[in-house]
């Protein structure tokens, strides 16, 4: 349970719905921020925005976190989802077509960092490496945020779909 006086926002996207949604905590009251998403799948926050991906819309989209401001970053991806952010670039899985793509938190500069996945899934970023889930070889990879050094930490999973990462930890 939280205390005090100050609150703390949790996110969620919900597929069914088409909506981004918050929740400032320890309150209960849902805020729905952004309606109309077609199948938004996955969601990550920086200091100044909320980004997602619509899995069927094939889009990355960005808002202010009070859900204003939404602006799709990029379009005419194949069904992207696990969306990561860091001071940087926002990241993503291209499910359907097997990359993982980075482009400037503006959405300029889009670029395949890996290529020939199998259902690539959940994607999370630290200070020096991007991290996911290969959801059709049933392995968790990382690689260098420059894209050298693709290297399988762990195989013989069933199907994983998301993965995050602490400063010790894989998870």
């Amino acid at each position: 349970m939280l205390t005090g006086t100050s609150s703390v926002p949790l996110y969620w996207t919900n597929t069914g719905a088409g909506t981004v949604n918050k929740v400032d905590l320890p309150s209960t009251s849902v805020q729905i921020l952004v309606s109309g998403q077609n199948v938004p799948a996955a969601l990550a926050v920086d200091s100044s925005h909320i980004y997602w991906a619509t899995a069927l819309g094939g889009t990355i989209v960005r808002a202010n976190p009070d859900g204003t401001a939404v602006t799709t970053l990029v379009s005419g991806q194949g069904s992207p989802g696990g969306v990561a952010v860091n001071s940087s670039h926002i990241y993503w899985a291209n499910h359907a077509v097997g990359t993982i793509r980075q482009a400037n938190l503006d959405g300029t500069g889009v670029t395949t960092l890996v290529s020939s996945q199998n259902l690539p899934a959940g994607v999370k970023v630290d200070s020096s490496h991007i991290y996911w889930a290969n959801q059709g070889a049933g392995t968790i990879v990382q690689a260098n945020l420059d894209s050298t050094g693709v290297t399988t930490l762990v195989s013989g999973q069933n199907g994983p779909v998301r993965v995050t990462v602490d400063s010790t930890h894989i998870y």
